[in-house]
């Protein structure tokens, strides 16, 4: 990745395409860590595809989500239920378009206090300098007794 002082705050079209699709994801990651979703949401297309696979995860946990306006929600959703006190991506291997990441991640419920600690594999498809698709994959029966637990639904 470019040194942090070098990474547009916002790709430009022209820029957007000089970065490879490794850059863009890795900036995407960083911007969204610090919690500046709009920003973030810059190096995504309009129609890009979100699906996070928790099966028996409450809704908005699990699934797919398309178009930005959907994700900016889901996305705020996250960082309002939870602190992120770790959030690392690990750019793990690229080819063409594709890029694969580990996601070390500590989050923290901010209604309990209970904490989510696990994970999770990434992997984003990037065309024409913006992010088209990504799919997030977790240890699911882990995540959905949390996210159950806090849903009101007793663990099972």
């Amino acid at each position: 990745m470019q040194e942090r002082d070098q990474l547009p705050t916002s790709p430009e079209p022209d820029t957007a395409r000089l970065l490879s699709p490794v850059d863009i994801v890795e900036t995407f990651a960083e911007i969204y860590a610090s919690e500046r979703i709009n920003e973030a949401l810059e190096y995504v297309a309009p129609n890009a595809r979100y699906v996070l696979h928790i099966d028996g995860a409450p809704p908005p946990y699990g699934g797919e989500t398309v178009g930005t306006p959907a994700l900016r929600e889901l996305l705020a959703t996250f960082r309002r239920e939870f602190d992120y006190v770790l959030f690392n991506c690990r750019t793990m291997s690229a080819s063409g378009d594709t890029v694969r990441q580990r996601l070390e991640f500590i989050y923290r419920h901010r209604k309990s206090g209970a904490t989510l600690s696990g994970n999770a594999r990434l992997v984003w498809i990037v065309r024409d300098g913006l992010i088209v698709d990504c799919a997030e994959y977790h240890d699911a029966a882990m995540v959905a007794v949390f996210l159950n637990y806090f849903a009101g639904e007793p663990p099972a």
